[in-house]
């Protein structure tokens, strides 16, 4: 397919956003695609997205998939575990079916705990996990109250969530109720920070909910420049 074989390209140049923009199209034609599902997960692994690499991770075992891909969505899933604070031991039971003479793996399952996975195959490269924390994403539909209660956190997790939100989820949770300076500013700062092609459509839909353009709720024009700046 021709989006699958062009995010390729845009994934071993490095262009992560680009390559996870175009497996989701790619998924958009065939939702039981699974190579781009395991591919896309890929990428947000080296964007740090780990919530989104899971959820994607899950899917992509559902789907019918070569052995050896199979094995690197279970390792793919894992770190993502490993990164969220979540338990990683069944996952590593799973792998272990499926690569049954793989050496490190064994010795991850000693009856030791697993206190690192960190040299986990072809993604040494990706950045280190935070440290583990009881923090809950919160549930979906993504309500009003919830994006406030995001910001007010002040926590990483937090902001790696609110940014993984889906620009129409973002609409959705502010319509018919407009959308506040507090919230406008959050999504500005988070914008600015990461950028990117899921940025951008995170700036298009806040420009898109009722009361964006009014002068009064547009509390700090520098980040609104910003952010603006970070995907032009």
């Amino acid at each position: 397919m021709e989006f699958k074989e062009k995010g390729n390209k845009e994934y071993a140049a490095g262009n992560w956003e680009a390559a996870a923009e175009l497996f989701t199209r790619a998924l958009a034609v065939d939702p039981d695609f699974g190579v781009c599902l395991a591919n896309r997960a890929a990428c947000w692994i080296h964007l740090g997205r780990w919530s989104a690499g899971l959820s994607d991770c899950e899917a992509a075992v559902t789907k019918s998939l070569a052995p050896q891909v199979k094995v690197k969505v279970y390792w793919r899933k894992a770190k993502c575990l490993q990164a969220l604070g979540q338990p990683v031991g069944e996952t590593l039971v799973q792998l272990r079916a499926l690569d049954p003479d793989n050496k490190e793996l064994h010795a991850m399952l000693q009856p030791v705990p697993v206190v690192a996975i960190d040299s986990l195959p072809a993604f040494s490269e990706a950045p280190a996990p935070p440290k583990p924390s009881n923090w809950t994403p919160p549930g979906r539909p993504i309500a009003y109250a919830t994006i406030q209660s995001l910001l007010r956190q002040k926590r990483p997790e937090a902001d790696d969530f609110a940014f993984s939100i889906e620009p129409q989820e973002l609409v959705a949770a502010h319509r018919g109720i407009g959308i506040d300076p507090e919230v406008i500013d959050y999504y500005h700062d988070l914008i600015a920070a990461r950028g990117g092609t899921h940025g951008a459509a995170l700036l298009r839909a806040l420009k898109s909910c009722d009361r964006y353009s009014s002068a009064e709720f547009l509390a700090d024009e520098s980040l609104a420049a910003a952010a603006s700046k970070a995907v032009s």
